[in-house]
């Protein structure tokens, strides 16, 4: 059974921060739930629309001006379906040790958000 990991994110630019363990080749889900805050502070969940998607990128380091840097980025429409899935294929060849990731939510409309980061480790397996 595959890792299964649930967001759900409130406004715009208010990001999170999440520390991610994998053991290399395993699966992994990510539930990408997002939420409109309303003038009154409620929230109100984000219904996506025809153009929005999210962008999971994942690097050695931070960013910096050379884009080789990215190891693992994956991109998923979220109007059709809102779920990330990282495949044992995706991490076999890369090395252990500790990554940086994020994801960005890129709206239909231009919008461009990060709402979730952290560092993302890779581990050994034992079998």
């Amino acid at each position: 059974m595959a890792h299964r990991i649930t967001y759900i994110t409130g406004k715009e630019n208010d990001f999170k921060k999440a520390n991610i363990e994998l053991v290399r080749g395993d699966s992994m889900i990510v539930d990408l739930s997002l939420n409109h805050i309303l003038d009154d502070d409620t929230k109100e969940p984000y219904v996506p629309n025809e153009g929005d998607c999210i962008i999971f990128t994942l690097r050695k380091n931070y960013k910096s001006l050379d884009n080789d840097e990215i190891v693992l980025q994956k991109m998923v429409d979220i109007f059709t379906d809102p779920t990330l899935e990282i495949e044992p294929s995706d991490t076999n060849s890369l090395d252990y040790g500790t990554y940086k990731y994020d994801i960005q939510f890129d709206s239909f409309d231009g919008i461009v958000d990060t709402v979730l980061q952290g560092t993302f480790k890779l581990a050994k397996e034992v079998t």
